[in-house]
């Protein structure tokens, strides 16, 4: 106010009392003090004047927030409409985003951002973004929308926005904006075609928010979804039905969040119609089981699995067996080099696919349990790829079948390093990044050694 503390001291502590000293309280305080005529600016005098027994009898809510709401509460209607639109998109929202969450004539976009910089509710944050200036005033605002229309403000600005918006603006930021406002609205009474889109939506968000390594993100979107789904989805849409719950398998499992998982994964391996669709659940289903300890229920999933791909293992396997896989595999690379199996066509049937990422998944499982069937299942995995086409894991098989080579029942040193050399190359051929620390852990830690002096690089 520019004038002396002596003067304004009266003023000042009645201020204080109303406001508890919360400098955004004491600022709005003062502003409504003006607006009412308690605190104007004298020209005659060329000082500002009060009148302090009318500002003691100003009654005051204790809470900012709702003192904020009610001053808002006098603004024009299409201003608070904004107001409320924008508390909707977050602490900070995009100008364009704003902009396809106005209806035609409902107001004036550039007459609002300037009305709410002006009056100290929004600033600019970055070229074409706005933030509120306190997370109260957007509570403050977001107060405007009665309780008993929240859900429906959500749910109808969400459908605002997805109407208003490209296949092209899918993505990021605008696709989670888009879901978390519509998901807002699910106790509302949506009929069937409009759970069934906000479903598909939950699982764009979901594999959206997973491929940022957004996992509980993902896991709430997933789950959202799967509760939008209706008791006879598996009949009438299958499809979306089988895809939101692989996504979830994947993303409970990547989260921890193990009873989810469980509860989960029995619907589609109960209702999937054919055995391929419920692949990728089973293949879940053995890392759960692994994970958890479970190594023997696990690796017998992985035998029966493959039984029915048409790879059948015994589990009950001898040494007799081992070796005839192994002279087996032997008689197929004999007399090729590396550069020969390199040129192999790459695997492409999903059904072969299938095949050896459940032999890759049942080499982890029967380590510690049960050697001869962990070296069988690599024979199995070198004689696909080569029979096949090779794969990313062929790499891994390589590297194995290498070490394998090395034990004392087989000892040919000098195949093993052929093999471990064809891994290292594959890795680069395949493009299996993934493997290069299995291959280099069996290449430098069971192979290179045998061949290899100490001293060599």
């Amino acid at each position: 106010l520019c004038l002396p503390p002596s003067l304004c001291r009266p003023l000042s502590t009645v201020i204080h009392q109303k406001a508890g000293g919360v400098i955004l309280f004491v600022i709005r305080f003062l502003n409504s003090l003006n607006k009412q005529g308690h605190l104007v600016y004298c020209l005659e005098s060329r000082r500002w004047t009060w009148d302090l027994e009318k500002i003691k009898s100003e009654r005051v809510s204790e809470d900012f927030v709702v003192h904020t709401t009610l001053q808002m509460n006098s603004l024009p209607k299409p201003f608070q409409t904004g107001l409320m639109i924008a508390a909707c998109l977050g602490s900070i929202f995009n100008g364009p985003i704003l902009r396809k969450a106005i209806e035609e004539n409902e107001l004036d976009m550039d007459s609002f951002i300037k009305s709410g910089k002006d009056g100290g509710y929004i600033e600019e944050s970055e070229s074409g973004s706005y933030r509120w200036t306190h997370d109260q005033i957007q509570q403050a605002a977001y107060n405007l929308i009665l309780p008993t229309q929240r859900e429906s403000f959500h749910y109808h600005l969400g459908r605002r926005l997805l109407k208003n918006s490209a296949n092209c603006d899918m993505n990021g930021d605008f696709l989670f904006m888009i879901v978390e406002n519509m998901n807002r609205g699910t106790d509302l009474k949506l009929n069937r075609d409009e759970m069934t889109q906000l479903a598909r939506l939950n699982l764009q968000a979901g594999n959206e928010a997973m491929s940022t390594s957004g996992f509980h993100s993902a896991a709430k979107y997933l789950q959202q979804g799967i509760n939008l789904l209706s008791k006879d989805s598996w009949i009438h849409e299958y499809d979306l039905t089988i895809q939101l719950y692989d996504a979830a398998l994947d993303t409970y499992y990547t989260a921890g969040q193990f009873s989810n998982f469980e509860v989960a994964v029995k619907q589609p391996l109960t209702h999937a119609i054919c055995f391929e669709d419920k692949l990728n659940s089973y293949h879940h289903l053995v890392r759960f089981l692994t994970a958890s300890g479970r190594s023997e229920e696990a690796l017998e999933t992985c035998l029966s699995v493959l039984k029915k791909l048409g790879e059948e293992i015994a589990p009950n396997a001898d040494i007799k067996s081992l070796l005839a896989e192994a002279s087996c595999v032997k008689q197929m690379i004999r007399n090729s080099s590396i550069d020969d199996m390199l040129d192999l066509p790459k695997l492409k049937d999903s059904h072969k696919i299938a095949k050896i990422s459940f032999l890759s998944t049942a080499i982890r499982c029967s380590f510690e349990m049960n050697q001869v069937l962990f070296a069988i299942i690599i024979c199995r995995m070198v004689k696909l790829s080569l029979q096949h086409g090779l794969h990313s894991i062929s790499a891994d098989a390589f590297s194995l079948y290498g070490a394998l080579l090395t034990c004392p029942i087989i000892s040919d040193f000098d195949e093993s390093y052929e093999m471990g050399r064809l891994a290292l190359r594959a890795i680069d051929t395949l493009d299996a990044f993934m493997m290069k620390q299995q291959v280099f852990l069996f290449f430098y830690g069971s192979i290179a050694h045998c061949k290899d002096p100490l001293q060599g690089k």
